[in-house]
């Protein structure tokens, strides 16, 4: 196993090589864990007093420049931050317009450990609440149940309590019309509380008992674009690597490909669940 220092050097190599294969490059960073390539970005710039994304976005070939460019910043940077970062744009900058999808991507597949760590990077580098800007920003219906995601933390059971899980479908049956969508109802409590694996479990205990799926439910329940946003929500919460997946091959298909998603994806899922992916 090579150092930090070693692979630092390899990099600098290979891109002052006259005739430089970009291939032996991308072989040498993707192979590395998130944790060693920060290392060898550290190691690079007290080597070579030189940032190695910058070294590396100016040297690439002409065929990977458009390609591989936006990906490479992802690749040495801390996933949080580049969170921070995808959040701002899609909550402020894309004002009028703001992106709830990438938003609801975000904030409901990220650990509870890293949302805490998004929400003091987002105030560190903007000087706001992420809470207070989903507030401000999106709508009322929404921002009540994507909030609720920022101020709780999720179970990570892999062996859920069929008791329990039978209770809160239950109580999502029970709930009046009209009230679903409340940031304190059993439904919203059940989607920020609950791993996928005990949400897959209260939908088929759901669907048991009335004879609906809990996405056709929310069809009932929710009306315009809320209704597609709570099944959304639900979607990356049940099925978390079969939603990056499509959004991989969805971006990978558009007219204008959209590699910035496709890597922001593969990088930000590399340590959970990203060979499932």
């Amino acid at each position: 196993m090579t150092t930090a220092d070693q692979d630092a050097d390899e990099v600098h190599r290979i891109l002052n090589q006259i005739n430089r294969k970009d291939e032996e490059l991308i072989a040498l960073v993707s192979n590395r864990p998130r944790a060693k390539r920060f290392k060898i970005r550290e190691a690079y710039k007290t080597k070579y007093k030189t940032e190695i994304i910058e070294d590396i976005v100016n040297k690439l070939s002409e065929h990977y420049t458009d390609t591989l460019a936006p990906g490479v910043e992802l690749l040495f940077e801390e996933p949080a931050l580049s969170d921070v970062k995808q959040l701002y744009i899609s909550l402020k900058k894309a004002i009028p317009n703001p992106d709830p999808h990438k938003v609801i991507e975000i904030i409901c597949s990220r650990p509870y450990t890293q949302l805490k760590r998004i929400k003091e990077l987002y105030f560190s580098m903007y000087d706001k609440k992420l809470d207070d800007e989903i507030s401000s920003t999106l709508d009322e219906e929404l921002q009540k149940v994507l909030c609720k995601f920022l101020i709780v933390k999720r179970s990570t059971s892999m062996v859920p309590d069929k008791a329990a899980c039978r209770t809160k479908a239950k109580e999502i049956m029970d709930l009046k019309p009209g009230t679903w969508g409340d940031g304190d109802s059993a439904l919203v409590d059940t989607l920020s509380t609950c791993s996928s694996r005990e949400l897959i479990l209260v939908c088929r205990y759901f669907h048991a008992n009335t004879g609906k799926t809990l996405p056709n439910a929310m069809d009932e329940e929710f009306s315009g674009d809320l209704g597609k946003y709570m099944k959304e929500i639900l979607y990356v919460l049940c099925c978390p690597a079969e939603f990056m997946a499509t959004k991989i091959n969805n971006s990978l298909l558009h007219e204008k490909v959209e590699y910035c998603t496709a890597f922001n994806i593969i990088t930000s899922r590399e340590e959970y669940d990203l060979k499932l992916v």
